[in-house]
Parts: structure tokens; C-alpha cells; sequence
């Protein structure tokens, strides 16, 4: 009886191991497919959430890039002068410094016969361009050479300015297709599973290739004549779309090859910008992954399968040993028992992490292949406060790992204390705020806010972005839960439109700088100027009309008349503000003798000074060298206005020294400089902030005494 229940235990044993194998293998084998069909379905899942959102990230970079050579255009066309007009070499030259300053290959002008000018001279190709000089009404987008390698952008836009006997009725710049989408990020991406293009309505690409390098047609639409459409899309829907600038997304098969395509119509244009994802290499990047996790489950199987009948055999040795003592067999039976179920319970849990550890990798592929424009991404459920972590931060050490689970608000929170800068972290913190996001997004399908961060000693701006991730066709904020959350560098894009803004604004406040020094010198040298000069020529005309005055003298008077009368057209001159306006005024570099600058100075201020009774020294307190690069003019005028004011404000027996010392000298540039006292009336320290307004004096009676200062203040007195 022994012996045949031992026999039989054996066959047990090795049929039940048997059945474990199998159960083991094939129930590997079988997860590794459904998931690998499963990861299939939610890669066509993402594609589509994911391709409309970066289509029209990339769209509005194109048109922003556009409207803004438009603006350019119009600035430039402002700042067009009368001077500028009045030939065609100044001309020219003003159209040479618009392309220098805005980084243009031509900027043209046509006139009412369509000849075109430029900066290099005319033409008379205007048949060649896409727009028509004689109908345009408002800013016109076109391409020139369109079927050819190097196209063109040109921006058009309509004037009407006098030149010369002909009218200027429309102007245009032109640019290299590259040059515009400079900052567009339209190109692949570095692992060949997403491509950005931009096409015409007729399918030509105006950038990269057609299908990111897969077809050998040269057309969009005609390459898609051979794909292999899915269900509920077809060519001719593709073909209506782009004829009628609409956006839409068709998934097909190119050559064997599955792919998701989503277009969307760059504003102001009739060009389409389409986005593009490879499903089929992501597929077989995942399916690689998974054949290797089914193969390390097929050994593992085999592993534990292997234990298993290394505990069987422990089973039957301790059975044969205990054979003669059955209460001894019941309690070993027993006890590998449960050894048995321990061994189950592990393997069982070992299966269930190595299936979660295979969901893990392969959502981390697919989220690294999708999401390849963001700094890190994160899954968000806003009722639970729970965050996951689908891609890691890139620049950050401290931030989550993949798959890691955290608290949404904390660890959002944590993250604006430690890099958003304090401005932005108030704004930031009431952005991420669940009420606020089920807000945004009730409004719009995308949210996002824009900030500046710190890190590494380095400021750069970033930008947020949060979308529904149930693609709920409600606008209900109560029905918001789970969103899909982004971080992206918007650093290069956010600087150069901060940049244009200053430009524009830098441009504004010079022009009414200008504006107001013309009026307040106008005003004052009038007044000034003007008054002594019409003294003067009144009493040469009383003196002429008198009948007592001598021939002689007469002819003496009627000299001087005439001398007053030129004298005050030259002042009139002298007022025109034209050179300030156009920003003529420029300082020179030329080498002038330093000696002579201080002997001219001192030779004039020394008889001044001698006249009215006032000590007058110059001291030269360190070496200095005898020739230096500068304006001598400018240099000699400030002297010479700052001496005029110390000599005029001191009373009889003061005193008025210049000090002249070089402070630094390296690479063959020297730093002086020029300290000049004197013992006047002085200012106090109150009327400091007011030393550089425009012809202000702290005591408005001085101007009665001592006449009105040049500079509008008088120098402080040591």
C-alpha cells in the first residue's frame, strides 16, 4: 500500500508540474500579445488627443512669425523721412538699412508702372511675384519660385507716397522660407516618429519632404493617391480640406506603413501646416519591448517551474523519511502545504509586478515618443489630489520618476517654491488650483499660463499647460476630473517677442524724446535768441529814419542792417530740427591733439575770467597722453558751456578751476576726467534731481541777474 501511494504521489507530482508549466508559459505568451494589442489601440488613442494640440502650437508659432514681419513691414514704411525720398540713391540707402535691421533679403517698393525698386537698383520682373500692385488692399502672403528648391516668402502690403513724378502704391519684403520659420521647430523629431510640415492647397511643400522623408512624390495629395485610407476617412475629404482651408486629422497606410496625420490652416495664408506621427515605429519600438518581457516571463516560468519541482522532490524525500510515523507525514504534509501556497502567493505577486512594471515601460516609450516637444508630463485626477508621473523633468535632479504617484498640489506647489521666480509664483499657484483649471478648461479645450523659472543661475520662461484627458464634449466644470498635464521651454519664442515689443516701444519713446527737445529748444532759443536780434534790427531802422543822421553813417547802418537781417536767417536755419529728427546727430571718431583742446579752452577762459575779476587755473593732475580718438567738437562745446555757466554765476573775486586727471587706462582706451568748481551761487541739495531738466534754475530771479544758463543749471560749487 505504501509503495503504491508513493507511486502514485509521484505521478501527481509530475502531471501537476506538467500543467504548472504550461499554465505559466502560455499564459505569458498570451498577456505579452493582448498587451502588445492593447498598447497598439491607446498609441492610436493618444495620436489623435495629442497631434491637434501640437498642430496648432506649431500654427500659431508660423502666424505669429508672419504678423510679425508684418508689423516690421509697417514700422519700417513708418519711418520713412522726406530725405529719404528724394532720390533714388537715398533711397536706396534707406531700403539697404531696413534689410540690415530686420534681417531681410529685399525690401522693395513698386511704383503705379510696376517697376519695382530696391536697394540694389530697379527691376521690372513684377510679373514673377503672386500679388497684384495694382488691386492690393491690405497685407498679401505669397511664394515666389513656388516649384522650385529655393522659395521664397513675400509679404506685400499696400502704400501710396510721392516719389519723385511717380507714386509708390505698394511695397514688399522677401525672405528665405527658412529664415521665416526660424523659431517654428518645424522638423522632425530626433526618434523619427513625428514630422511638421507646411503645405500649399495644391500639396506642395513649402518645408522638409513630403510624408517626413517616406514618399518620392513631391506632392502631398498626390502621394496620398497611393495610401491606404482607415475607416471613417477617405482622399477626397483630405482633398475638399485643403482646398477650403479646413483642419481635420486621417489616419492610413503608406507603404506599409501606419501613420496619423493632423492639418490646420496658418492664419492670414492659404497654407496648411500639417503634424505628423509614425505609429508604425512607435508599434514596433513597443513590440520589441514587449518580446523581451515575454521572453524574461517565459524563463521566469521555467524558473519557477524548476523550484517547483525542486520542492516536489523535498516533498517526497521528507514523505519516504516520515513514512513510518504517519502522524509525523500529516504534520510534514501540512507544513509543505503551505510552503506550497507561500510559494503560489509570491508567484502570483511576482506576476502581477512584472505585468505593471511592463504597463510602466511601455507608457513611458509612448509618452517619450508623443510628448517629445515637453520638458515632463503628468496625469492628474483633481478630485483625488493625485498626480503621476508619465515623463521626468529633463532639467530638474529633485523631480519625480516615471510611474512615481504623488500628491498634485503639494508637489506642484513644492516645485513654484523652489524655481518659479517670485513674480510669476503667486499667479502660478492660483493657475494650478482645481476650480480654477475645471474653469479654463469649461472655456477652451487647452489651458495654459506662462512663467519665468531659476535654475542653475540661469532665468528662462516656461510654460504650463493643461487639457481634459476624457475629451468630454461638455463644457460642465463638474465633470472635469482627469486632465493631462505639460511643461514646455517657451524661453527663445517668449525673448523674441519681449524683444520686438521693446524695440517698437524703444522706437516710440525716442521719437517723442525728439519730439520734445525740438519744442522746448525751439521755444526757449527763440525767445533767447530772437529777442536781442529784433532789438538790434528795430534800432538800426530808427536810426535810418532819422533825418538827422549823416550819409556816412547811413551807409554804415544800412550795412549793419543787412549783416542782422542774414544773421537772423542763419539763426532760423540753425533751429531746424530735421537733423535731430532723423537721428543724424552722431558723435565722430578722429584723432585731434588733447594739448590744443585744453590751450583753446584755457586761452578763452583766462581773458574771460581776467575781465570780471576772477581767479582762473588749470591743473592736469596726472599724465595724460598728447593725442586721443574722439570728438573734439563735443568734447570742446561741454567744456566750454560748464565754464561758460561757472564764469557767469561767480561773483567778482571768486575763483574757477578745471582739473583734468586720467582715472583708467587699458587696451589702448583711456577714462578722464574733468572736474570743474568754482565759487558761485551753487545749488542746493534738494534741486539735485532736477540738474539735467531742459533750462531749469533752482531761483528763477538769477535769470535777471546773471542772464539764463545755457545748460539749464549752474555748477555746484566745491
Amino acid at each position: 500500500m505504501d509503495a503504491k501511494r508513493k507511486h502514485t504521489t509521484f505521478l501527481i507530482g509530475v502531471v501537476g508540474g506538467v500543467i504548472v508549466t504550461l499554465i505559466l508559459v502560455l499564459g505569458t505568451l498570451w498577456m505579452g500579445r493582448s498587451a502588445q494589442r492593447d498598447t497598439e489601440t491607446a498609441v492610436r488613442s493618444v495620436s489623435l488627443l495629442y497631434l491637434d494640440e501640437l498642430a496648432g502650437r506649431r500654427e500659431q508659432v508660423v502666424a505669429s512669425n508672419l504678423q510679425n514681419y508684418i508689423d516690421n513691414a509697417q514700422v519700417a514704411i513708418g519711418l520713412m523721412t522726406p530725405d529719404d525720398l528724394s532720390d533714388d540713391a537715398h533711397l536706396q540707402a534707406y531700403q539697404a538699412r531696413m534689410k540690415k535691421l530686420y534681417k531681410l533679403e529685399k525690401f522693395a517698393f513698386v511704383d503705379s508702372h510696376g517697376i519695382i525698386h530696391t536697394s540694389l537698383g530697379n527691376q521690372n520682373n513684377i510679373d514673377d511675384y503672386g500679388f497684384d500692385y495694382k488691386k492690393i488692399g491690405a497685407a498679401e502672403i505669397s511664394i515666389l519660385n513656388l516649384n522650385e528648391a529655393d522659395k521664397k516668402v513675400v509679404i506685400a502690403l499696400p502704400v501710396h507716397i510721392k516719389f519723385g513724378d511717380e507714386v509708390l502704391v505698394a511695397s514688399f519684403i522677401e525672405m528665405d522660407m527658412s529664415e521665416m520659420l526660424r523659431g517654428a521647430s518645424v522638423q522632425s523629431s530626433t526618434e523619427g516618429t513625428t514630422f511638421c510640415n507646411i503645405y500649399t492647397p495644391d500639396g506642395i511643400a513649402l518645408s522638409n519632404t513630403v510624408l517626413g522623408g517616406l514618399a518620392v512624390e513631391d506632392n502631398l495629395l498626390e502621394a496620398l493617391q497611393k495610401a491606404a485610407f482607415d475607416e471613417g476617412y477617405t482622399y477626397e475629404r483630405v482633398i475638399a480640406d485643403f482646398a477650403e482651408g479646413r483642419r481635420g486629422v486621417v489616419s492610413f497606410t503608406y507603404d506599409g506603413i501606419k501613420e496619423t496625420l493632423s492639418y490646420v490652416p496658418i492664419a492670414g495664408t492659404d497654407w496648411m501646416l500639417t503634424y505628423l506621427i509614425r505609429e508604425s515605429v512607435i508599434s514596433e519600438q513597443i513590440s520589441s519591448i514587449s518580446d523581451g518581457i515575454i521572453q524574461r516571463g517565459i524563463i521566469q516560468s521555467l524558473l519557477t517551474v524548476a523550484a517547483l519541482i525542486a520542492v516536489f522532490a523535498y516533498i517526497i524525500v521528507q514523505n519516504r523519511r516520515n513514512a513510518r510515523l504517519i502522524i509525523e507525514s500529516e504534520a510534514a504534509a501540512a507544513e509543505n502545504r503551505a510552503r506550497q501556497e507561500e510559494l503560489e502567493q509570491r508567484l502570483a505577486l511576482q506576476g502581477k509586478l512584472l505585468e505593471e512594471e511592463k504597463e510602466r515601460e511601455q507608457q513611458n516609450r509612448m509618452i517619450s515618443a508623443l510628448a517629445s516637444d515637453y520638458w515632463s508630463v503628468y496625469y492628474v485626477d483633481l478630485d483625488a489630489d493625485e498626480g503621476i508621473c508619465y515623463q521626468p523633468h529633463s532639467d530638474i535632479d529633485d523631480g519625480f520618476a516615471a510611474g512615481e504617484r504623488f500628491a498634485y498640489l503639494d508637489g506642484f506647489a513644492s516645485y513654484a517654491q523652489r524655481y518659479v521666480i517670485e513674480p510669476y509664483r503667486d499667479e502660478f499657484l492660483q493657475f494650478i488650483q482645481p476650480e480654477n483649471v475645471r474653469a479654463r478648461l469649461a472655456e477652451g479645450s487647452v489651458a495654459s499660463y506662462t512663467y519665468m523659472v531659476e535654475r542653475h543661475g540661469r532665468q528662462s520662461y516656461e510654460m504650463v499647460r493643461y487639457a481634459d484627458a476624457q475629451r468630454s464634449s461638455s463644457t460642465s466644470c463638474s465633470l472635469i476630473r482627469n486632465v493631462g498635464v505639460c511643461f514646455t521651454d517657451v524661453d527663445a519664442e517668449t525673448r523674441k517677442n519681449l524683444a520686438q515689443n521693446q524695440a517698437l516701444s524703444d522706437a516710440l519713446e525716442a521719437a517723442e524724446r525728439a519730439n520734445n527737445a525740438r519744442t522746448a529748444f525751439l521755444s526757449n532759443m527763440s525767445h533767447e535768441i530772437r529777442t536781442p536780434m529784433n532789438a538790434i534790427i528795430s534800432l538800426d531802422n530808427i536810426a535810418l529814419n532819422d533825418p538827422n543822421t549823416p550819409a556816412k553813417t547811413r551807409e554804415y547802418l544800412e550795412k549793419i542792417g543787412g549783416s542782422a537781417e542774414h544773421l537772423l536767417n542763419l539763426i532760423n536755419d540753425i533751429l531746424d530740427m530735421s537733423r535731430i529728427e532723423s537721428g543724424r546727430l552722431m558723435l565722430k571718431d578722429e584723432e585731434f591733439s588733447f594739448s590744443r583742446l585744453l590751450e583753446v579752452v584755457n586761452t578763452m577762459f583766462s581773458g574771460q575770467c581776467q575781465d570780471k575779476g576772477l581767479d582762473y587755473q588749470c591743473h592736469v593732475k596726472t599724465r595724460v597722453d598728447d593725442y586721443y580718438i574722439g570728438d573734439n567738437m563735443k568734447l570742446r562745446q561741454v567744456l566750454i558751456n560748464i565754464l561758460g555757466n561757472a564764469v557767469k554765476f561767480t561773483p567778482v573775486g571768486g575763483k574757477v578751476e578745471l582739473d583734468v586727471e586720467r582715472t583708467a587706462q587699458f587696451d589702448g582706451k583711456s577714462t578722464l576726467r574733468f572736474t570743474i568748481s568754482d565759487t558761485g551761487i551753487g545749488m542746493s541739495e534738494e534741486f539735485l534731481p532736477h540738474l539735467f531738466d531742459t533750462f531749469s534754475q533752482e531761483d528763477s530771479s538769477t535769470t535777471s541777474k546773471y542772464g539764463s544758463s545755457g545748460l539749464g543749471m549752474a555748477i555746484t560749487k566745491n
